[in-house]
């Protein structure tokens, strides 16, 4: 391998990492975002104030962050939990890791493969990352027939 094949592949991979932790930062920001979205969702349906909201986080896989819905759940013997704890609740998204893609869950093992919105696109990540168009239950994530 010569010094510039050498030089042009540990660049790629610079680049690469960098992209990942792009990645990885959007999709906290898209966490809060949706937090954000579900304060405002129950503040103007007139919800009682909740002392611990739904909340989302992530979990990394081999190619994929997995956006996971979280519930509060009271003290329970049934879980045998004898303090309140965040629960599991469904899959919000998937973001590809590698590229910035943004994904529709087709259940917990993955997404569906059509594309919804790129992070790497600045008009779809203001669009996405904006509280008032990402919604908590996901209904963004549909297809659109006309994108603006």
């Amino acid at each position: 391998m010569t010094s510039t094949a050498a030089q042009d592949f540990l660049l790629k991979v610079k680049l690469q990492e960098e992209l990942e932790e792009k990645v990885l930062n959007w999709t906290r920001q898209l966490c809060e975002a949706l937090g954000e979205n579900y304060q405002r969702y129950c503040k103007r349906h007139g919800f009682s104030k909740q002392s611990e909201p739904m909340r989302f986080r992530i979990q990394q896989g081999k190619k994929y962050l997995k956006i996971i819905s979280q519930e509060w759940q009271e003290p329970s013997e049934y879980f045998n939990r004898p303090e309140g704890f965040y629960k599991d609740q469904s899959v919000h998204a998937f973001v590809n890791r590698y590229t910035g893609t943004i994904h529709k869950p087709k259940g917990w093992a993955g997404p569906v493969k059509k594309v919804r919105y790129d992070f790497r696109i600045i008009a779809d990540r203001e669009f996405v990352l904006n509280p008032d168009n990402c919604g908590w239950a996901g209904g963004y994530l549909y297809q659109k027939r006309y994108r603006y």
